[in-house]
């Protein structure tokens, strides 16, 4: 294939353009790279607002779990139940009516352990003397509850 002699003075003239010198990698990529940091850590904090947003409570809860836990071993378990009362699911009538063997099923299922089964303190709450609340369960059950990324329900 020839070319034409008009095709020929065109490609003459382009002889004289000079090409741009070629640019590092490095100086192509770090922008990049700052960008996708700068989204990294966006999604990150909108993430762990949304987090402490979904359970505000949480910390309440912790720190009133913290409150019970400096009362004497007699007088934790009416406080401990009013506070498993308060974190059983909301609306629920059979949380909210549950008594003995079926209210400890109802927080096994609900917190998945069974640690309250084991528990003695909460049979017979409202007779004297009260039961005890050792501070291995308080612990256990503090584990229990800082320990869960998500509420039960």
């Amino acid at each position: 294939m020839s070319l034409s002699p008009q095709q020929s003075a065109t490609l003459a003239q382009l002889r004289d353009i000079a090409t741009p010198d070629t640019i590092s990698p490095n100086t192509a990529y770090w922008p990049w790279l700052l960008y996708g940091a700068c989204l990294v850590s966006v999604t990150l904090s909108i993430a762990l607002f949304l987090r402490r947003r979904r359970y505000p409570w949480r910390g309440a809860a912790l720190a009133e779990l913290r409150r019970i836990a400096a009362l004497s071993a007699g007088q934790r378990a009416l406080p401990l139940q009013q506070l498993l009362r308060r974190l059983a699911r909301p609306g629920d009538a059979m949380a909210a009516r549950a008594q003995g063997e079926a209210w400890k099923a109802l927080l096994n299922r609900q917190w998945r352990t069974d640690l309250f089964s084991r528990a003695t303190w909460l049979d017979g709450l409202y007779r004297a003397p009260q039961p005890q609340v050792s501070d291995s369960e308080m612990a256990a059950l503090y584990r229990l509850l800082a320990q869960r990324s998500r509420w039960p329900w």
